[in-house]
Parts: C-alpha cells; structure tokens; sequence
C-alpha cells in the first residue's frame, strides 16, 4: 500500500507575474534527498480576483471614456469563477462594486463614472490592498488605469508599495499621457502659468 501525495504548487516570476504552461517534466521532486516519482500532474486555472482602479480626476478628463471602454473589454473576458472589483479614485477613492462576477453590476458602475478634480493614486492602491484585496485567498491583482499624477494622496508611494508586497498583489499598471490634454485646455482659458499646469496635472 502507498499514500498518494498531493503537492500543489505556485509558480511565478521575481516580479510576480505567474507562469503557465508548466508539465511534469518541468519538476523534480525529492525526499529526504530521495528523489519521488510523479504519478499524476494537472494544471488547474484558478479563479482570478481583480480590482479594476479607474483614474477619474480632472487630468484624465479627455481619457476618460477611453479608459472606461478599457476596463468594459476587460469584464467581457471575465471567465464564469473570476470576480472583479470597480474602484474609482479623483480627491477620494470609492469602492463601487466588491469581487463579483455580475457583468451587469460592473458595466452599470462603469457607466456611472464621472470625472473628479483632484488624484489619489497611492491611497487608492493602499485602499484596493487592505479593503478589497487583503483578505481574498488564490490570485489577485490589480490594473491601474492612470496618468500617473498623484495630487492629494496622504499615503505615500513607499507605504502603498509595501501594501500590495505583503499582501502578494499584482499591479499593472496602464499610464495614459494626458499632457496635451491639460495643456490644451489651459491655452483655451488662457492660462499658461506652471503652477496651474502643475496643479491640473
């Protein structure tokens, strides 16, 4: 009589990005230094939890839509077990939907969002760390939708980092420039001082 063991495994890279693909030749198995023969190997695709976090302040004003048609495509992938969260953040940062798999639920808080004033980014990441993704177990990201311009945060960049470190949270980020944007509205009121452009920015 033998005890089958079950060895369930996580394979990612140093910048946390999972690898997939993987057969039983890739592994080797040992123990007390003896190595083990694989009876049975199986790629199982686990659910996915996603925050999709949606720059709303005044600088993405012109990106909007665009970025709103991005996360849409997004939930239209969505397999039946994977759940996302809609998380707008401006001068404050609000969780609009939980982890769900309801795509009408998250195309109804996508189609709500309208454009703030002032950036939040960092405690919008500190918030998607310890709010929505922090206790959630299987894999979890999250899929920054930003000019990048963070104006009122009072979590710094360092903190919302180590948030999403300790919590093993993927980030990807997706950087939409709008300098011309900003820029163009300003010559249109007439306003070409820096410190304007800086605080529209």
């Amino acid at each position: 009589d033998t005890t089958l063991v079950e060895v369930p495994v996580v394979v990612s890279e140093p910048g946390g990005r999972y690898v997939t693909g993987l057969t039983a030749a890739d592994f080797t198995i040992f123990e007390n230094g003896e190595r083990q023969r694989v009876d049975f190997f199986a790629a199982t695709e686990q659910p996915f939890n996603v925050a999709l976090m949606l720059d709303t302040s005044g600088s993405t004003r012109d990106r909007l839509d665009r970025i709103k048609e991005a996360a849409a495509v997004f939930v239209d992938q969505l397999r039946p077990h994977d759940r996302v969260a809609i998380v707008a953040f401006e001068e404050d940062v609000r969780v609009l939907t939980p982890l769900t798999s309801d795509r009408a639920l998250l195309r109804r808080a996508l189609g709500g969002l309208e454009p703030g004033n002032f950036t939040q980014v960092y405690e919008a990441v500190q918030t998607v760390a310890e709010e929505v993704l922090g206790g959630v177990e299987g894999r979890k990201a999250a899929i920054l939708f930003t000019d990048g311009v963070d104006t009122a945060s009072y979590t710094g960049f360092a903190t919302s980092l180590d948030a999403i470190a300790r919590r093993q949270i993927i980030v990807y980020p997706i950087r939409y420039n709008t300098r011309p944007d900003v820029e163009a509205r300003l010559s249109e009121r007439g306003d070409e001082s820096e410190e304007t452009r800086a605080a529209l920015a």
